[in-house]
């Protein structure tokens, strides 16, 4: 199904199974399916109808859940390591709702505390089109929607799909992070938010970034 005119991916899209692969084992260079995390482009991996091995490098791993909750008086909820935690470890999902870039924009604007709305955006190196998703973990969602902004982030967001259109907005640890350190990531590179960062990196610019969504 192709994207809607705003190039935010709808939730009715969420149905749609992307086409499996036909590999026997483990899958080819030009299976079309590959988990790379500097890929430019958008990463599909191999999904449930897949022909291939369930040890497919191609498949997700399983999460590290090696972190635990707890509460600053600064920054509120925050993602505490409980182990070291190598480079490029898979640490899980963020979860929630699939919202339009619309429905996005008038719930921020009606919120009263936490914003848990994560907006992912994706390009391409061969197209000038940004995908837009937008998913609010306010209701439901992960423990990774306490996860807060660092200017020096120790968490990268990265976009895969396996059985739809819809991504998984999956979280890989970006450096080797030590046990006790807080897990975050970064909230976007646009200054200007006027709320004081508290994430303590020699590099913090001093306010958390600005919110930002598709024009309406």
């Amino acid at each position: 199904m192709p994207l809607s005119d705003d190039r935010h991916v709808s939730p009715t899209e969420e149905g749609e199974v992307l086409a499996p692969c036909d590999c026997s084992y483990v899958c080819e260079e030009d299976c079309g399916h590959s988990i790379s995390l500097l890929d430019p482009d958008p990463i599909y991996i191999c999904n449930a109808t897949c022909s291939c091995s369930s040890t497919c490098p191609n498949r997700l791993p399983k999460p590290a859940l090696i972190f635990s909750t707890v509460h600053s008086p600064d920054k509120g909820y925050c993602l505490i390591t409980t182990c070291s935690i190598p480079r490029d470890t898979y640490l899980g999902d963020y979860t929630g709702e699939v919202i339009s870039s619309l429905e996005a924009r008038a719930r921020h604007s009606l919120q009263t505390s936490n914003n848990y709305i994560l907006t992912v955006r994706e390009g391409s190196h061969n197209s000038a089109d940004v995908i837009i998703t937008h998913i609010d973990a306010a209701a439901h969602g992960s423990e990774f929607r306490f996860m807060n902004h660092s200017c020096e982030p120790n968490v990268r967001i990265v976009p895969i799909r396996d059985d739809s259109h819809v991504p998984r907005v999956t979280c890989w640890v970006s450096r080797d992070v030590a046990p006790g350190e807080e897990l975050c990531i970064s909230y976007g590179d646009k200054g200007g938010g006027g709320v004081k960062c508290h994430c303590g990196s020699v590099m913090c610019r001093g306010t958390l970034p600005a919110e930002e969504f598709l024009p309406t």
